[in-house]
């Protein structure tokens, strides 16, 4: 699919959102404003698109998506194109850092040489610089066209009832939302019951088949390995309902308790 089709299409999909006729209406009856945490996409474009379709996002809802945009997927250039529409859309979208992305911002601020030697930078690269583009007028053209991402990008999103991260938490910390670090928060690979923290931690980076959820329901990983031949969910939280996307895009009532 070309650049500039792919573009137009999302902001095909943007005039979209107030169209109220579709599976999210049909579950949840009159729409309500509900917070939406999106899992990993690395690079799947057309996955991130069916996702917005199939959850008919409204301006109401608050998105935060758990990080790792970039990578794996054949499309990056595409899933920044679609961020950069939906913020613009609706501004109280929040993204978070992803070890990915983390990597990828520091090669461009030549911090991390190593990222281009991997299979995964050299792909994103390939698919974001301009042929024959210098590479280090690459990286300045690069980080003026995704100033506007790198600004909003945060380590954690808390609110009263949650925290969603990319990684994990330093249980170690006595204040493990505060305390544990950056790299920790994107790096850490955790799936496990009996966190000390008194509201769910809400995670990605760590590939599952589905959305699991831990036996004490403190914990709950949504990255479900989109771009490594997975898929792409998402989590809606709206009160005491909570719903979930599958491998096949419907929305499901409630979680199973799967660990």
């Amino acid at each position: 699919m070309g650049k500039k089709r792919h573009y137009e299409e999302s902001k095909e999909y943007v005039n979209t959102l107030n169209n109220n006729n579709n599976n999210t209406n049909k579950n949840m009856g009159v729409h309500m404003a509900r917070r939406i945490f999106i899992g990993d996409i690395h690079g799947e474009s057309d996955q991130l698109l069916s996702l917005l379709y199939q959850l008919n996002i409204q301006e109401s809802d608050e998105i935060i998506f758990l990080g790792d945009y970039i990578d794996k997927g054949k499309d990056t250039l595409g899933v920044l194109n679609i961020l950069k529409i939906l913020n613009q859309e609706l501004p109280s979208t929040r993204f978070l850092w992803g070890n990915h992305d983390l990597m990828f911002y520091e090669w461009l601020t030549d911090k991390n040489p190593v990222y281009e030697q991997t299979y995964e930078g050299q792909q994103t690269i390939k698919q974001l610089l301009n042929e024959e583009e210098p590479s280090h007028q690459g990286k300045i053209r690069l980080l003026n066209q995704y100033k506007w991402l790198f600004n909003k990008l945060e380590f954690h999103a808390e609110y009263p009832e949650h925290v969603a991260v990319h990684g994990g938490l330093n249980f170690t910390k006595a204040d493990p939302i505060n305390d544990t670090t950056p790299y920790e928060k994107v790096n850490t690979r955790m799936f496990i019951s009996g966190s000390p923290i008194h509201k769910p931690i809400i995670i990605g980076h760590t590939p599952q088949p589905e959305i699991r959820l831990t036996s004490d329901k403190k914990m709950v990983n949504i990255d479900t390995n989109c771009g490594a031949g997975g898929y792409l969910s998402a989590l809606i939280y709206h009160k005491e309902l909570n719903l979930y996307t599958d491998k096949d895009g419907n929305l499901i009532d409630g979680m199973s308790h799967n660990k």
